[in-house]
């Protein structure tokens, strides 16, 4: 039975990465959930708006059909607001795979290299002053 003693594959990522890595990753996750709530605040209640005319229809007459029927003919609304939902899953399943088992090596060496790119360009980069303060 060999016994390994290299680095696990997955570790959490404020126990794997460098603090200015770390802050990085800090930065990608605050900048999708920043994505996802001004999805939520600007495209789907616009696409809820387009869809008050089927929602009146649906309080009245609730039917599968019409809500087919809605989706089917107004095809921007309904993009907007499923990519909305898909986009707030994938985020959410992202943050959830990182919390349970941590980062992977390939995630980790991106970072150490974003890290290293941003150090390379200096201060005219807009997270260098944040990475490295």
């Amino acid at each position: 039975m060999k016994i390994s003693t290299s680095m696990p594959h997955r570790l959490m990522p404020d126990q794997c990465l460098s603090k200015p890595a770390y802050r990085l990753y800090q930065a990608g996750v605050y900048g999708r959930w920043t994505v996802v709530a001004l999805l939520w605040l600007t495209l789907v209640p616009w696409s809820i708006w387009q869809f008050r005319q089927d929602i009146a229809l649906l309080q009245d007459h609730f039917t599968w059909v019409a809500i087919r029927y809605g989706f089917a003919f107004q095809l921007v609304p309904a993009f907007t607001l499923f990519g909305s939902i898909g986009f707030t899953g994938a985020v959410l399943i992202r943050q959830s795979c990182h919390i349970l088992w941590g980062l992977s090596i390939k995630e980790r060496n991106n970072l150490i290299r974003g890290t290293a790119r941003i150090r390379k360009i200096g201060p005219r980069h807009l997270l260098w002053r944040w990475l490295f303060r």
